[in-house]
Order: structure tokens, then sequence, then C-alpha cells
């Protein structure tokens, strides 16, 4: 072969190139090597090489199929190399394609004189190749399976690639090339789901690939088969080719799916192949031949003529022939992909109806061929008998359910009680009768599917069921445990259906037949096993029974009271044989021939009634007589059988007694007359006797006996006003009580709130919810030892319970959660009165219960702590809570040693007493808690101090000081008068000493001990500025105290210990203490000043001591604070050892002081330190934004320094406000240019942190700062300053517009949003500031300015927040009565409101998606729209009630904004609802297209919007008929020269008038909507109507006119408005008489 490497030895012409690659002499290596060389040569130039190359390898790859070799690596079609070549070829032709075709100049094969810019001509055909390849391929990997080395399978791999990536191409972009047919798709299709079933079962990697190949073949097949103008070949293809091999693969995907698939292979040929299906068998245009042919089907057993005569025959033939065979995986495949089929045909069948009815319903009648050939199927499976077979039988019933299901759901059955719905019903009825022979034959596995298909035929029918209940009950009363969720469904089902239908009684009465009948045949009571037991299906009776009607209830209970005196009460003779029952001579066998139906259930059913139904009056005396025949007939007797005198047979107790007790306490519960008529003292003292014997051995009759003894008490207790006189009454409690035996229980023990789970082991779970549920009897008729009976209980179920027994149902402590969660135990005053004293005690016994030595019970913190709990010696107390000062200043006293294993147990007391209000103690009492706090955490503050390193200790020791301090926080402000801190200086001083202690105990990855501190931290200081503030007050008060300080020497050793605490403490809020202190000086001495200068005479040295520590705490604070001046030294440093979190959150603390010094020095008289200080702070100022400036270039360069950026922004926020705060002080003659340079600095210091914060608090905090920064320059500034403040940001306004407009382009839009919102919402401030006298005139004429610079943001802004900002400006200024307005102002007001609600408002890309869906019309739309239509709302009231002179002009627009709101009320539009048919009669155009295809406006698409919405439009339409009020200007007699407003009214013909001409719009806009598809709401229209009303009102006799012309004739507009107009004349219209 001629080497290609130099020009001298190339093939002279492009003849011997052609002959050297078409020679049989070289390998297909060798030719492949030259063409290689050929099209990499730079040397060798042929006319059309790469069409030349392209034609070879096409050639050469096609020749290949021909021949017999099929080894990889041999054969070029099965070598790697040559479709390597093949698809670099592909690429080169593709982009050039691509060149040409964006200039226009591409032209298919021999359609242009340019060679270069057509198709390549191709003779092989390329289609074939793929095919042989995947045949090829496939027979390689089913030969050889499992025997293949890794290297073949990588072969087989990239081969299979190359070959996909090559199909992908021709097909994306030389499909000329490719020339395809839908034959050749066909046969491509077949061979690649061959090859993906081979490659899934053998590897991973090519399973990927094949799939992928068989994916892009699919996509292909369908779009070419869309294309096909020949639907018939189209289907004929499909099935005969198709069908089967592709619901094999599908099948193989869905019950294997262990096999190799790629991942997401599944999903999307379950895509494709349902869109292939679905148009290539069930097109439109098929239909109707479907139609045909199942039509004469129906009811047919073989096959006619008229079948024959239509195609679908073969699809049909095709099915039944797969499914005769009964066995084969093509057999499964299409037996379980009868539903699929099904569901497609019904998709097309409802999408065709939709656009063009059929002569006949085809979905039914398919349905019937269906399950004709799967019936003819079972009865083959069923005479088998096999077990293949029974298998089978059952998965052709779950298909069978399965198309029901279908049948149900796409409502094609409709009982119009017509010729065809009649035999549907038949059919079904059969179909019924069919599953109940199959229930008899199939294994009990089964009945779950059987119960479901029974579910749908209810749903399609229930009279289907109803006359089949009694066959069908024993399959649902004690289903198996398989086919128990669907019998509860089923059963539900049946009790809705059937109360829709009025017919629950009979359902009812049916049930309790058949559950009669099972228990006399099995000989047993079933009823617990029964699935009307379940808790599913009495909800939903309880339930249906709000739905019925009085009479239905009574009628209901009268079927239950006779159930239990006929059936319940006597005795039955079981169904057992009469030769059996003479074998059995077992006396206790043989009192099982006649025994007693439970009536545990008519029962349940009869206390739900009585419970949910609703008694009118007309009722009530059928009630009484009912209740009084279930007392003497049913209860009565039962009861009687106890009594041992009478010596009668004892009535069983599950079955007859616990009913009898149950429905007492039901009745006792549910009805006073019940409690009136027939219960009294004596008849319950009856009770007890009879039930004294059986009570003792069964603790659910003693639980019941009790309830029924507490609900009688009750009742008394709430009807008497002192039920300590009956002596009875008290000694039932007393009894009750005592039988409950509350002094031995096992606290872990747990219920599950059912009776006859109730046992002697958990009966104190049901004893103690008793006393929860008569809590308020037990408080007034107890006695004490009993009371505190309970109340020992209610704490040894908190203090004792385990932490994971907290949230568990049914235990102690869950029914001690929900009584202490209730109202009613904080408003009883012996439950009080028992319960914090036992509980100050528990607590002071569970702190000394961890005590490790007992010499330490001897110490003065514990003395003291015993005291302070000891619910006996209240003088004792009030001792120890005065020794506690004593305590705290004796530094030297014993520290006793506690384990702290007992803190879970004071935890939990504790978090039981923050859970009490305040005012649920005395204030002693609150004294006592607040002490015992203190000392509490004092002793365990001790204790852990020593050991720190267990971290489960230190959390608990956080969370116990953070308790202490809230409740005692809480405690002291309800006391603050004698706080307990005004007992001793050293107790604030330790509270502030141990803060330094907690901090340490905290663990940066332990969250809880970071919240813990944080509220330690919180309480402290708040008590601290508390003790401070009331201290200053008393400081009158020199009379020396029991503690023996005065208030004033108090104040003095707190000033000194800060001051002394502050330079050597390191932690992060070491200012703090002395902000509490600096913050409670200061508003003490601005209230009043001359104070300052007498406090050396309130207490000796006092005023010395406050100035001196003042002057040393501003030097410690502008020392901390001297770094954020950039002075001389500090700007030579770096700014990374100046600024991180820690730094910057010290320097708020210290800022926070300073700002109080501050004060102090201004309203102190200090002018010269005030001066001195407002100095500093602009230093301040200035090097806080130097700082922010360095750090924002150099961010990118430090390490992690950047997240100390919004830190330090939030930090110079707050310079910058309490500069703009003082701002009169420091710049009162400073140029006007200074505000410009302020306003500057604001805005840089929100948009840094608007960009960089991480965290929205800080940025919200900021934001707050600055907004509070610009309000007091607003309020405080000079006509010239505010000028230059207006000025500055109406610049900023002014490029707003264009700005915004360019980041939309370039996609920045979320900061640029951010600043858009704050500078509107500045410009709010600046407008609408509290500074009238200086700024209106020039607001007044910069107004027509601003008006267009927001009209033209809210045309362009996407983001909902800045429109909500100018429409909430835009309403400010409407109402504002001192700016101006001019016509042209309010035309473009009404411009950008309609801009924000149109339909092509720029924030529909923002908004929420709209869920169009019908299914809840309840629901609501985001907030987002809501707030919209809310700010719209209040503009447009605005303009009514302030501007209505100016609207007069404009009204065309208002109304056009009006028509747009209307369409925010109507009803939601359904996906599935099919499109109205357009009334061709209609003269009127402009309505002849359907309403719910109209184009809807922004908040339109929201519709409905809620009722408060519709009564907002409603009262903007009634202010139209309103007359306006206006304002006179006019100089009145006031000494400073101020406008007085005069407001007058003005009359109708002026404001009201002009509105008529336009009131018939709306109305006919109203009229349209109201008589569409999607009218109003009900709840709308109804919040509407007074508006309409008011519209009336302004619409005279022409003007209704106007609106019936309008009106189509042939629609329901007319009568709708005649109807409309005829109420406001009967209900609304004033005709001057009253």
């Amino acid at each position: 072969m001629p080497a290609l490497s130099g020009s001298d030895l190339a093939p002279s012409s492009a003849e011997a190139v052609t002959r050297t690659l078409r020679s049989s002499n070289e390998s297909p290596m060798q030719r492949l090597s030259f063409a290689q060389d050929l099209w990499n040569s730079k040397h060798i130039f042929i006319p059309g090489k790469d069409e030349l190359l392209l034609d070879w390898i096409v050639s050469e790859l096609f020749n290949a199929t021909k021949g017999k070799s099929c080894k990889f690596g041999e054969s070029p079609h099965l070598n790697y190399g040559h479709w390597q070549f093949l698809c670099t070829l592909l690429d080169h032709f593709t982009a050039i394609k691509r060149r040409y075709e964006s200039g226009g100049a591409w032209t298919k094969t021999g359609s242009s004189k340019n060679k270069v810019a057509r198709t390549p001509s191709v003779k092989a055909r390329v289609g074939d190749i793929f095919v042989v390849v995947l045949n090829d391929v496939s027979d390689s990997l089913s030969e050889r399976i499992n025997k293949h080395a890794p290297n073949d399978l990588l072969a087989i791999e990239s081969l299979t690639r190359i070959t996909c990536e090559c199909f992908r191409r021709l097909t994306a972009d030389l499909n000329e090339i490719l020339r395809p047919t839908l034959e050749l798709y066909v046969t491509l299709t077949d061979s690649a789901v061959r090859f993906f079933d081979i490659a899934s079962s053998s590897d991973i990697s090519i399973a990927a690939a094949s799939g992928q190949f068989l994916q892009i073949v699919l996509y292909h097949l369908q779009k070419i088969s869309q294309q096909s103008p020949n639907r018939k070949k189209t289907f004929s293809i499909t099935v005969s080719k198709l069908f089967l091999p592709i619901l094999t693969l599908r099948y193989s995907l869905k019950t294997s799916p262990a096999k190799s698939s790629p991942e997401g292979f599944e999903h999307h040929f379950e895509v494709l192949v349902k869109d292939l299906l679905q148009h290539n068998l069930f097109h439109r245009e098929h239909m109707q031949e479907f139609a045909n042919v199942l039509h004469h089907l129906e009811g047919k057993a073989s096959v006619t003529g008229a079948e024959k005569a239509g195609y679908p025959k073969q699809f049909l033939e095709l099915l039944r022939g797969s499914l005769a065979t009964g066995a084969g995986v093509q057999f499964r495949a299409v037996l379980n992909s009868l539903p699929f089929i099904y569901e497609l045909f019904i998709q097309s069948s409802q999408e065709l109806t939709k656009r063009r009815p059929l002569s006949t319903e085809p979905t039914f009648p398919l349905f019937l061929e269906f399950h004709q050939t799967l019936s003819d199927l079972m009865k083959r499976m069923l005479e088998t008998g096999t077990d293949v077979s029974m298998r089978t039988a059952q998965n052709v019933l779950d298909v069978l359910v399965d198309l029901l299901n279908l049948v149900q759901r796409s409502d094609i059955y409709r009982p119009t009680n017509d010729e065809t719905s009649k035999k549907q019903l038949q059919f079904f009825e059969q179909l019924n009768r069919f599953f109940l022979d199959l229930g008899g034959t199939l294994p009990s596995t089964c009945h779950s599917r059987i119960i479901q298909g029974w579910h749908c035929l209810l749903l399609l029918d229930y009279t289907i069921i109803e006359s089949h209940l009694a066959e069908v009950w024993p399959f649902i009363l004690t289903p198996v445990a398989a086919a128990t969720l669907q019998a509860e469904l089923f059963t539900r089902e049946l009790l809705r259906t059937f109360t829709k239908c009025r017919r629950l009684d009979y359902l009812i009465e049916k049930y309790l037949e058949a559950l009669r009948h099972v228990q006399l045949t099995r000989g047993a009571n079933v009823t617990n096993q029964a699935i009307f037991y379940s808790t599913s299906c009495l909800s939903e009776f309880a339930a249906c029974i709000e739905k019925l009607l009085p009479a239905q209830a009574i009628a209901l209970m009268q079927l239950l009271r006779k159930e239990l005196e006929e059936h319940c009460l006597q005795p039955q003779a079981t169904g057992r044989s009469a030769k059996r029952q003479k074998r059995e001579k077992d006396p206790a066998r043989g009192k099982s021939r006649d025994f007693h139906l439970s009536a545990e259930l008519p029962v349940i059913l009869l206390s739900l009634l009585l419970e949910n139904a609703h008694i009118s009056q007309g009722q009530q005396k059928a009630f009484e007589e009912l209740i009084g025949e279930l007392q003497a007939n049913f209860i009565d007797p039962v009861l009687a059988r106890c009594d041992a005198g009478r010596k009668l047979e004892l009535p069983e107790t599950d079955a007859l007694l616990l009913p009898a007790l149950s429905l007492k306490l039901a009745l006792l519960r549910a009805s006073p007359a019940y409690w009136a008529m027939h219960v009294t003292t004596v008849s319950i003292d009856r009770m007890l006797g009879l039930l004294r014997r059986i009570s003792l051995s069964d603790p659910k009759v003693a639980y019941l006996q009790n309830e029924i003894v507490l609900s009688h008490i009750e009742r008394i207790a709430s009807t008497t006003v002192d039920p300590r006189q009956d002596t009875n009454c008290v000694r039932m409690m007393t009894d009750v009580l005592s039988n409950l035996s509350l002094r031995a229980y096992d606290l872990a023990t747990t219920w599950d709130m059912r009776l006859k789970s109730l046992t002697s082991a958990n009966q104190i779970v049901g004893s103690w919810s008793m006393i929860a549920n008569h809590l308020v009897p037990i408080s007034r008729l107890a006695e004490r030892s009993q009371l505190e009976d309970i109340v020992r209980l209610l704490i040894d179920s908190i203090e004792k319970s385990p932490i994971e027994a907290v949230s568990r149902e049914g235990t102690l402590i869950a029914v001690t959660k929900h009584l202490l969660s209730s109202t009613v135990f904080y408003e009883l005053k012996p439950v009080r009165d028992a319960f914090v004293p036992v509980l100050l005690q528990h607590l002071g016994q569970a702190v000394t219960a961890g005590i490790m030595s007992p010499s330490s019970l001897n110490s003065q913190e514990i003395s003291i702590l015993l005291d302070l709990t000891n619910p006996a010696d209240a003088e004792a107390k009030m001792n120890a809570y005065q020794r506690l000062g004593e305590l705290f200043e004796d530094s030297a006293c014993a520290q006793p040693h506690l384990s702290p294993d007992s803190l879970p147990r004071v935890l939990r007391l504790l978090d039981t007493l923050h859970t009490l209000p305040t005012a649920y103690f005395s204030q002693t009492e609150r004294d006592m808690i607040v002490g015992t706090l203190l000392v509490m955490e004092r002793l365990f503050y001790k204790s852990l101090s020593a050991d720190t390193d267990n971290l489960d200790r230190r959390v608990n020791g956080l969370r116990l000081a953070a308790l202490t301090r809230k409740i005692g926080l809480r405690l002291m402000l309800s006391r603050q008068n004698k706080l307990l801190t005004f007992l001793s200086p050293a107790i604030m001083e330790w509270y502030l000493v141990s803060l330094d202690q907690y901090e340490q105990w905290q663990d940066a990855e332990t969250t809880a001990t970071l919240s813990y501190n944080d509220m330690i931290v919180a309480a402290t200081y708040e008590i601290q500025e508390l003790t401070c503030r009331k201290l200053l007050q008393r400081l009158a008060d020199t009379s020396p105290k029991d503690a023996g300080a005065t208030p004033g020497e108090h104040v003095k050793r707190l000033l000194a210990f800060v001051q002394d605490y502050c330079p050597k403490s390191y932690s992060i809020n070491r200012f703090r203490p002395a902000n509490a202190l600096a913050k409670s000086i200061t508003a003490w001495t601005e209230s009043r000043p001359e104070r300052l200068h007498s406090l050396n005479t309130c207490c000796e040295g006092l005023g010395d001591a406050v100035n001196d520590f003042v002057e040393r705490l501003q030097a410690m604070v502008c020392h901390n604070l001297q770094d954020f001046t950039l002075d001389g030294e500090t700007m030579q440093q770096d700014c990374t050892e100046i600024v991180n979190e820690r730094s910057c959150k010290e320097a708020q603390f210290a800022f926070e002081v300073y700002c109080h010094l501050l004060r102090f020095y201004k309203f102190g008289g200090d002018g010269a330190k005030y001066s001195n200080g407002l100095v500093f702070l602009a230093g301040l100022v200035t090097g806080s934004i130097r700082l922010i400036c360095d750090i924002s270039r150099t961010g990118n360069r430090l390490d992690g320094q950047h997240k100390a950026l919004p830190h330090l922004a939030s930090l110079c926020a707050d310079f910058v406000a309490a500069f703009a705060a003082n701002f009169r002080d420091i710049t009162p003659a400073v140029e006007a240019n200074s505000m410009r340079n302020l306003v500057t600095l604001m805005w840089y210091i929100m948009q840094i942190n608007s960009q960089d914060a991480q965290s929205a608090t800080l940025e919200s905090e900021c934001a707050k700062k600055m907004t509070s920064a610009l309000s007091s320059l607003v309020r405080d500034t000079s006509q010239k300053q505010y000028t230059e403040l207006l000025a500055c940001h109406l610049d900023r306004l002014e490029g707003e517009p264009a700005s915004l407009a360019v980041s939309i382009e370039k996609n920045t839009l979320p900061s640029r949003y951010e600043d858009t919102t704050l500078l509107v919402r500045c410009l709010s401030l600046v407008i609408n500031g509290d500074n009238r006298e200086v700024g209106r005139g020039l607001v007044r004429k910069e107004l027509p300015r601003i008006l267009v610079k927001l009209s033209q943001i809210i045309q362009v802004t996407t983001s909902v927040e800045t429109a909500l900002e100018i429409l909430q400006l835009l309403t400010q200024i409407v109402a504002d009565k001192f700016l101006s307005l001019r016509h042209s102002d309010v035309a473009l007001i009404l411009h950008s409101v309609a801009a924000v609600i149109s339909t092509s408002s720029p924030l529909q890309t923002t908004m929420p998606p709209v869920t169009v869906d019908a299914t809840h019309p309840e629901s609501v739309g985001p907030p987002e729209a809501l707030q919209l239509f809310d700010a719209v709302y209040r503009l447009l009231l605005g303009l009514l009630r302030s501007r209505k002179d100016l609207v007069v002009e404009v009204i065309p627009c208002f109304t056009g904004v009006l028509k747009e709101l209307f369409a925010c009320f109507r009803i939601r539009p359904r996906i599935d609802a099919p499109a109205p048919r357009l009334n061709r009669n209609s003269t009127n155009s402009a309505h002849k297209f359907p309403s719910q295809f109209e184009t809807p406006s922004l908040l339109a698409r929201y519709a409905p919007l809620p009722v408060t919405c519709a009564e907002n439009l409603s009262r903007l339409l009634v202010a139209i008929g309103q007359k306006a009020l206006t304002r006179k200007h006019a100089a009145g007699n006031r000494t400073d020269g101020g406008i007085t407003m005069t407001t007058m009214g003005t009359s109708a013909s002026t404001t009201v008038k002009p509105f008529s001409k336009h009131v018939p719009f709306l109305l006919s806009t109203i009229v349209h909507i109201q008589s569409s598809a999607r009218p109003f709401t009900p709840a709308a229209k109804s919040a509407l109507m007074e508006g309409v009303y008011a519209l009336l009102d302004l619409c005279g006799d022409h003007g209704r006119d106007a609106v019936l012309a309008g009106l189509d004739a042939h629609g329901g507009g007319r009568p709708l408005f005649k109807a409309l107009v005829g109420d406001w004349e009967k209900y609304h219209r004033f005709t001057g008489k009253v």
C-alpha cells in the first residue's frame, strides 16, 4: 500500500486512491489505516476527499455485514476503529452543515450547484448496518453468556457506545445520510430491545450503553410515527412487530428490578412506550374504527363480519392469542399490561371526545372484551387446579380488579337509567356475582383484591352492593390479616355512601344481623375481631353521625336499643347440631350452648351517637323516651343480675356488664335529662352495692363505676352552691378516692386509654386520668389529706418519671402534662394551696438528696434552703429569707458538695415551676421561690465548678442556671419594691461574677450550651438593670435597713464593683454590667437633672462616686473604641489585628455605654465633655468607614477576615445612627453638603451589609438602625439640610429605572432588588417624615418628578417587595393633605397600578407558580398575591376618599383597574374540564370565546382570592357612590403662622354623577363573569353584593337598558341581570318609605 508520509510517494490520482481503498488484497485494518492517513494528510489534495472517505467507510461497513465473519476486531462492522473513523467524518459534516445553515447556504443532496454546501451522497443503506451490528452483538452475548473475559465485555461496551454515538449524530444532524423510514426504525427497535434484554442480564456497563441506544431509537420511532400520513400502516406495523417485544421488556423491567438496567432508564422507557403506543395504536383516527368493532362485539361470543371489517381486529386477535397460551413470558407480559393498555385507550378516547364526540362510546365495550377474555382464562385455570394455575388465577384477578378500578376512576359508567346504563349495571351485578364465587374458590390471600373490587363496584353504584350485603359481610366482618386494610377502607366507604343515601340505619341493621349470624355459628363472641371495631371505622362512623338529621339519629338509636333488648340481653342458642350438644357432658362447656351476644359494639355505636348526634327540640321527647327504655330494659336488668340475694345468674362481664356500665356513663355525660330523670344518689349507692363484689376483682368494672360516681358528683357540684353540705356526695367522694390506691403505684406503667386493655397493673394510669378529668368536683369535696395524695402523685410523676417517657402517650407524666396545660387546673384554689407548698418542699428535698456528706446538712446554705422550702413554719421562712444577705456576704462559710446525679430530678421540677404563671403564687411565695432558686443555683454552681470535664453535666448546669434566673427575673418583676438583690450588694456581685464561669462552660459545637448561656446573660443584666433603677428611685430613703445597707450605699458598692470588674474581665460581655448601670443612671438623670446635684445629700460620697465612675468608664470605653478611629498609631497597624467578630461585638457593647455617657453629659449640664464626646463620635464614623473600605478591597487576600465584615458593618451602623441622632448638635453651622456625605455613608453601609451579610438577623438589624438614623435626620434638620437630603435621594432615584433595566438584562437582580427597595423605603421616610413645616414645600415642588420615576421603576421591576413599597408610598402621597396633585398625576398613579396587575406584568417571573386545580377550592392564593391586592385596594380607596375630584377626569382608567380586580374571585378552572361549546347563534362577537381561555391578569391567575379581599373590593364599590371631601386652605389666626384646613362635602353632581355613565360597563363585566363557566365563588358573590347594589344605585334606567343591550341574547346573562335588578329593587333600593 503506498505511503502518505511524503508527496513523492502519494497516489497519483483520485482513481488510485479509490482503487487502494477498495482493494481486496489488503486487510480491513490496512485499508482503514490508509484512509486515516489520507484524512490526516496535509499534502494530498483530492476534490471531495471527505465525501469519498465517507462513502468508502459506509460501504466498508455495509459490505462487512453481508460477510460470514462476525468476530470482534476482525470484521469492519464489529471493529471499534472503523466506527471511530465514521464518527470523525460525521462530526466534520455536522460542523459544515451548521456553519452553512447559519448563513442559509445549505441544501439537500442534488439541489444546489455549490458542491460544498450540500449533503454528501452515500449509496449504501446506512440503517441496515446498525441492525446487523445489534443482532451480531446480541448473538455473541447470548451464546457465550457468563463466559466472556473482562476485555471482551469492555470491547462490546466500547463498540456499543461508539455505534450509539454515530447513530445519534446521523439522526440529529445528518438525517439525509441515514434516510430513515418507518420500517427501518421498527426493525431497529426490535433489534435494540433484544440487545438490551440480553445485555441487562450480563453486564451493567453494556446494559447502560444498550439502554441509551434503545432510548434514541424509540424517540425517533415515535417522531417518525407521528409524521407518517398512513395511520393504518403505522397501526399494523406496531401491532405485528413492536407490541409484544416492547410489552415483554416493560414487564421484565417492572418484575426484575435486580437486572443491570441503567439508572433512570425505567422512567424514560415508560414515557417513550406510553407515547408510542398511545399515538400508534389509539390515535384519534383509529378511535372510530375501535368504536365500531367493539360495538358489534359487545355481547357476542364469536367474531362477526362487522369485526372483520375493521383493522383493530388485528390488535384484539393478538391479545386473545397471547392470553390463550396461559403460560410463558409473553403471556404474563400481556396479562399484566392490560390495565396499562386500557388506561392509554381511555385517555385517547376522552381527549377525542372533548374535540369531537364518537358515534358510540368505545371504552366500556373494550372493558367487556377484556373481561370476557379474562373470565374464560380464569375458568380454565380453576378447572386445571394446579399450584401454577392457581397462581395464574390470582394474577388474573389482580388484573381484573385493576381494570375495574380504571373504569371507576375514569367516570365511564353513569347511572342515567337509559338502555345503555341499564345493560352496564346488569353487567356489574354479574361481576359482583363473579367476585362472590371467586371468594369461595380462591384462597383467603385473594380476599384483599376481591374486597377492592367490591369497593370499586360500590363507588360505581351502591345498589350493586346493597342487594348483596348479606353475602358480602362474611368476607368483611372478620377478614384475614392480609385483607384487613382493604376491609377497613371498604367499610368506611360503605358508611359514607349509605349516609349520603340516608340509609345508614339499614346498613347498621344488616351489619348487626351478619355479626349475630357469625357469633351464633361459631358459638363465641367475635366482636373484638370485627372490622367495625377498628379505630378508623369508628372515627368514620362518628363523622357520619354529624351529617344525620335528628330524626335519623333517633331512628338509629332505636335500632341499637332493639338490638340490645332482643338479642344481647336474652340468651341465644348456638347453631350446632343436637347430636354434638348431647356429647358435651362437661357442665362448664354446656354453658356455651346458650350464651349472650356481646353488647359491646352496639353500646359503642350508641355512645358515639350520643356524643355526636344533633337532637333538635322537636325530637327531645322521643329522645327522653328512648333513654328511659334503655335504662329500664337494659341497664337495670343487667345490674339486677348482680344482686346476690336474688340468686340470678351473674352477667358475663365482657358481654353485658361492661357495656351496660359504659352506656350508663355515656348517657350521664351526654344528656342532662338522663341525669335528672334516672340518676339519683340513692341509685348510685345501690349500684355501688351491687358491684362491690365484682369491682374488687375486675379493674374495668371498678374504673367504670368510679367514673359514673365522679360524673354524678360533678353534676351535683355544678348545680349546688356548697356541695359539701350533701353528706352523701362527700361520702361517695371519699370512698372513690380511697379505692383508687394513690399511695402505692408504679410510675413506669402505661395504658393505651382503651377499656379492654385496663388491668390491675396499669390501673394507676386510669385512676390518674380519671382524677385529672374530674379535678373540679374533687377539689370542692375531697379532704385535705386526699388532695395532698393527689398532689404527691402529681409531683412524683414529674420528678421520678424517666425523661424518655415524657413524650409517650398513656403514661402518668403524659396525663400530668395534659393537666398542667389545662386552664381549669390554675383556677382551683384548694389544689393550689396544696400543690405549691408540696412542690417547694420536693424541690428542697431534691437538692438535699444530692448531699454527699451528712455533715453538710448543718451548713448555713442547706439550713436556709430547708427553711425556705418548709411548708409549715412561715416565721422560719422569713428569717431564712433575711439571712440570704449574710450568706452571700460571708465568703468563708462552709461549702457543701452536691452530687450532680440529682440534677435531672431538680431540672424536671424547675420545668414545672417555669410553666406555672406568676399570678399562681402569693407575694410571699414569690419571695421564697426567688430565694430558693438563688441558694440552689449557688450550691450546684460550686459543685459543678470543681468538675467541668463532663459535657453533660455542664449542659445540665447551664440549663439549671438559665431556668433559675429566668424564673427569678419573672417573679422579681412582680415584686419591684421588694427585690431579693436589695438584701445585699453581694448577691448582685455574685450574679455578675458567675457569668465568667458560665461562659467558660460553653462548647462551640454544642448548640444547647450557647443558647443556655445567652439566656443566663440576658436574664442577669435585666436583673441588674431592674435593681439599679429601683435603687436610684429609693435614694431618698436614708433609714437603715435590716440588711445593713441603705440604697445609696448599695449603689456606691455596685459602682465600685463594676468599675473594678470591667478592666479585669476577659469576657466579651465585660462592658454590659457598666451598660446596665449607665443606662439606669442616665435615665434617672434625664427625668430630673437637678437630682444629680443632690446625690451627696442622699448618701455621703455618692455624687463623687458617680462622677468618678463616669470618668473612668469613659476612659475604658474610649480606649476600647480607639482602634476604630484610625488615628496615627492605629493606621500603621494591619486591619486584620483590629477587626474580627469578637472585637466588633465587644465594641458594640462598649459603644452602648458610650451613648449613655453622652446622654449623661448632655442632660447633666457638662457641655464641654459632651462636645468632646461628639468629636470622638465623628472620629468613630470616619474610622469605621475607612476600615470597611480597606477590608472590602483586601478581603479576598485575607484568611477568613471577610467573615467579620457584616459585624463591622453593623457596628458602623451603630456609629452612624448615633451620629445622625446628634446631628443637630454636631453640625449647627456646618455647610449643607455634610448631609449628602452622611447619607452617602448610610447607603454605603446598607449596600455592604446587603451584599455580604451571612446572617439575615444582622441585615435586618442594620436596616432598622439606618431607618432610625434617617428618621432622626428628617426630624432634626434645617430647611437647607432637608433640601440637600431630599436632593440626594432624588438624584439616586433619577438613575434607578435605567440601572434596574440594565441589571435585568445582565441577570444581576437580587442585589438590585434590595437596593431599589431600600431606596423607595428611605424616600418614603424623607417625604413623610416628621418635618412638615420645613419639607412640604420642597416635596410639593418635586412631586411630579418623583411620581414619574416611581412609575418607571414599577413597570420594570420584577421584585414584589419593591412593587409593594412603591404602592405604599403612592398611597401615602395620595392621602397626604398637604400635597397637591394634578389630573396627570392621578392618571400616572392609575397607570402604575395597571402595570402591576396587568397580564404582561414583569412580576409574573418572580411570583409563585399557579395551581390550576379545583380539587381544593377552599385554599387561598400565595401571600404575595394577597399583599399586592391589599396594596392596590388601599391605593384605589385612598384616591376615592382623598382625590375623587381628580379621579373624575380619568374614570376609564379607574374602571379598567376595577375590571381586572373582578376576575380575582372566579372559581378555579379544572385541568380536565371539557371545553365548553361555543354558542354559534350568539350575535355578540365580543363574547364568543369561552372565558377560561382568556389570558388572565397577574392577580386573576390566583383566583379565587379570600373572602376578605372580596369584602374590600365591595367596600371600594360602595365608595364610588359616596360624596368626596374637599379641603379648603385658608390662613387662620394661629400664632405660628401655619395653615388651617377646612373640610367640607361636595355635591353629588361633581364627584358622583360622572361615575354613573361608567357604571354600566362595570355591571356588564360582573354579569358576564357570573354567567360564564367560571363564575364568582359563592362566598365572594355574597361579599360583593353590597358593592353591586351600590353600583345599581348609581345606574339609572338608561344605564340598566344599556347593560341589557350589551348582554348575549342567547346566553344566561340577561335573566341573571334581571334577577339581580329584581333583588335590588326588593331588598336594597331606597323608596322613601320606612
